[in-house]
């Protein structure tokens, strides 16, 4: 406060009052802690007074209306970037700026589709994905189940031949997809898991049988705890020292523009709010040839002249220092850690009858209670008496089920801070299963 008045904006977790109680350890959320953010800011700092000296003492381009596809010098790096990170190449024609994966994927399902046109999510899903295609898009969603690998292929199979001939969508040279398939393949959101390699294959193939578009959300994909190996690679023009293919490998990738029945099928879209900072709004797609003709030729993009053009550019100087790969090994590192203690927590704290996930990656796991068991009612008493939250289940299904499951996050607290909430919502639950009708939980002993 300066003067009786806010020197900054608050951020988003403090208007949806996700933080009004500072004694509350808000596992549900899903977004980097203090330490990481100023490191980040850190780094822009620098990019930022580097390119804008640059531009200052130069024609400063980068002031003027964009590129459509985004800063070419983004692109470039980014690819370079991309390919050393995923351990395969990444060609700068396929990708495209975006202000971030919410944006990507909103302008894809409005350019794409039409309202009242089938998308199919998987059972559960980003939250966002659900409100955006429902609310905003005004499409109609159908629901698939989940397994250990990834989507139900059979169910999936199944649910695009019926709903096929219901489908009022007509198909044009600009709108050549009946329907979207929107999958969260790696460090999914929010239960942490990835797809086997066998799933994505069948997931490619049914695709390709369809024809329909799979939207990979990739926002977790390059926050792997797995170590690299190092072999050749060739980058945008150049072969230097990479890694083999990181675990787990993009969806993207198995679409293989090789294969003798290859359309392009899959697009993906990757963003920096997980991987560096949320306030800087950036991201971007990848995208096989058809479908990035139609992005970068639609009103929008050509209007826009490119997508958050100033931000884009100082990342793309960030990339060249070598800035944003070095934050990204430290952030690995630092959540690697705090996964392995509250999973260390859980398996030492939680009742035998409360299962769980164990990510390899990402932010996010998921707990699942006995079924007669209603999340909802645990958080109200985990907030009233354990000063512990987390997200609840049904906000990620898009038929609201899942009432008995809860995703907690690991991104924002320290891990001495998170191991401690989540022995307290150990406890919670230990004395919330107690309960007859899970009411009337017993307050912890001071």
């Amino acid at each position: 406060m300066e003067n009786g008045k806010l020197k900054y904006f608050p951020h988003y977790y403090e208007e949806i009052g996700s933080l009004d109680n500072p004694e509350n350890t808000a596992l549900d959320v899903g977004a980097a802690g203090i330490p990481e953010l100023k490191r980040a800011a850190e780094i822009f700092k620098t990019a930022a007074q580097t390119r804008l000296t640059d531009e200052a003492n130069g024609e400063a381009n980068l002031m003027q209306y964009g590129f459509t596809m985004g800063d070419y010098k983004f692109l470039s790096n980014l690819a370079d970037f991309l390919t050393s990170e995923y351990g395969e190449h990444v060609d700068s024609d396929n990708l495209l700026a975006t202000s971030g994966a919410s944006q990507g994927i909103a302008t894809l399902g409005s350019l794409l589709l039409q309202s009242g046109d089938f998308v199919f999510l998987e059972d559960a899903t980003f939250f966002s994905a659900i409100d955006i295609f429902k609310d905003d898009l005004g499409m109609k969603l159908v629901s698939v189940p989940r397994d250990e690998e990834g989507i139900d292929i059979r169910v999936l199979d199944e649910m695009l031949t019926e709903y096929r001939p219901k489908s009022t969508h007509q198909i044009t040279e600009k709108r050549p997809f009946w329907t979207i398939v929107y999958v969260i393949p790696c460090f999914h959101n929010p239960t942490g898991c990835c797809y086997s390699e066998e799933r994505c294959r069948q997931l490619i193939k049914l695709a390709r049988k369809h024809d329909v578009l799979i939207l990979s959300d990739d926002v977790y994909t390059l926050l792997s705890y797995h170590e690299q190996t190092m072999s050749k690679c060739q980058t945008q023009g150049n072969d230097s020292l990479t890694c083999t293919p990181r675990f787990p490998r993009r969806l993207f990738a198995y679409d293989d523009v090789n294969d003798s029945d290859f359309k392009g099928s899959v697009a993906s879209v990757g963003s920096f709010s997980k991987v560096f900072a949320p306030g800087v709004r950036l991201g971007w797609y990848e995208l096989p040839r058809r479908v990035h003709t139609l992005v970068k030729d639609s009103g929008i993009c050509q209007s826009a002249c490119g997508f958050n053009n100033i931000t884009s550019g100082i990342m793309a100087t960030a990339l060249d220092l070598g800035l944003v790969k070095d934050n990204l090994n430290s952030l690995r590192d630092i959540y690697k850690r705090r996964m392995k203690s509250i999973l260390k927590t859980l398996e030492e704290e939680m009742p035998t009858n409360v299962k769980f996930t164990r990510p390899k990656g990402g932010y996010h796991l998921w707990i699942v209670l006995p079924e007669d068991c209603s999340s909802e009612q645990l958080l109200k008493e985990c907030r009233e008496m354990y000063n512990v939250s987390f997200q609840l289940g049904p906000i990620f299904s898009p038929d609201g089920r899942l009432g008995n499951c809860l995703r907690l996050s690991i991104a924002f607290y320290k891990e001495d801070v998170i191991i401690a909430a989540v022995k307290r919502l150990s406890q919670a639950v230990k004395n919330f299963l107690l309960c007859p009708n899970n009411k009337d939980i017993i307050a912890p002993e001071p």
